[in-house]
C-alpha cells in the first residue's frame, strides 16, 4: 500500500482530510430512517443530492416522487438503501484510521473509496485537495454565444462605431474654425478708368445765371481769410472769364456795315 504525507489540519486548515460538510452529512445519515419513510427520504434527497443518489438510488427516488403500485419492489429498494446507509456511516466513523497510517495518507485505499463514491459524494466526505488528486475537476464550461446574441453584439458594436464616428466629425468641425477670406474689391484691370465726359470742340459752356448772382453777392461780402480769399478769387476768375467770352461772342456776331455791304 502506497503512503503519502497526510494533510495537517492544524498547520493548514485548507488541507484537511475530511470535507467541511463531513460532520453535517454524518449527522443527517444517522437520523435518516429509510424503511417506510417516504417524506424523510424526500427531504434528505432535496438537501443532499449526491449522497441521496448514492444511498437511496435513482429508482427509489423516482418512486418517492412519482409514486408506484409495486410495493414489494419498493420495499426491496428500501432494504438495499438502508444497507448502503449503514455501510457509509461505518466508513465515515473510521475514515481517519483507515485513510491515514502513521501520518501518511494511504493512497491505494483512499483512491478506491473516492472512485467508488464518485467526485460529488467524495467532496462531501474527503477534502477537495485529496479528491482532486484522484478525480480531476471538470473543465469550466465554455460560454457559447447563440446566434441571436451574436447578432445583437454585432449590431451593438456597429451602433457604437457610428456614434463614435459622428462625435469625431462633430469635434473636428468645432475644433477647426471656418477660413473666412476678405473680399477683393479692387478692379481687375488697372487700365479701367472712370469715363470723363467733355463738351465737343468749339462749344463754350457759360456759367448759369445763378453763378452771376453769386458773383455779385460775393463782391459785397467782407474780406475772407487767406484760404477763403483764394477760393473766392478762383470763383471770380472763372465767372469773369465766362462773361468776357460771352461779350466776345456777341461782338463777333455783329459785323461792321462796311463788311456787310461788300
Amino acid at each position: 500500500m502506497s503512503n503519502a504525507s497526510a494533510p495537517d489540519s492544524e498547520s493548514d486548515p485548507e488541507n484537511q482530510l475530511t470535507s467541511e460538510r463531513f460532520d453535517e452529512l454524518k449527522e443527517a445519515l444517522e437520523v435518516l430512517y429509510v424503511i417506510a419513510n417516504i417524506s424523510g427520504r424526500i427531504q434528505f434527497a432535496q438537501k443532499w443530492e449526491a449522497p441521496a443518489a448514492y444511498v437511496l438510488g435513482a429508482e427509489l427516488i423516482r418512486y418517492d416522487q412519482d409514486g408506484t403500485d409495486d410495493r414489494e419492489h419498493r420495499a426491496e429498494l428500501e432494504r438495499e438503501a438502508e444497507e448502503r446507509r449503514l455501510s457509509l456511516l461505518e466508513f465515515m466513523d473510521a475514515i481517519e484510521e483507515r485513510s491515514v497510517e502513521k501520518g501518511a495518507l494511504q493512497i491505494d485505499f483512499v483512491r478506491e473509496k473516492v472512485e467508488k463514491m464518485g467526485r460529488d459524494l467524495a467532496l462531501c466526505v474527503y477534502g477537495r485537495q485529496i479528491v482532486d488528486k484522484f478525480i480531476a475537476p471538470p473543465p469550466e464550461p465554455l460560454q457559447i454565444e447563440t446566434e441571436d446574441e451574436a447578432v445583437k453584439d454585432s449590431e451593438g458594436s456597429q451602433e457604437a462605431e457610428v456614434v463614435l464616428e459622428s462625435s469625431e466629425m462633430a469635434s473636428d468641425l468645432v475644433s477647426e474654425p471656418f477660413d473666412v477670406k476678405p473680399i477683393d474689391m479692387s478692379l481687375p484691370d488697372e487700365r479701367v478708368r472712370p469715363i470723363e465726359i467733355s463738351p465737343p470742340a468749339g462749344v463754350q459752356i457759360s456759367a448759369p445765371a445763378s453763378a452771376r448772382v453769386q458773383e455779385t453777392s460775393l463782391a459785397g461780402q467782407p474780406a475772407l481769410s487767406q484760404g477763403g480769399e483764394s477760393e473766392q478769387k478762383a470763383v471770380l476768375m472763372k465767372f469773369v472769364s465766362s462773361k468776357d467770352q460771352k461779350e466776345e461772342d456777341d461782338s463777333s456776331g455783329s459785323a461792321p456795315p462796311s463788311d456787310q455791304a461788300s
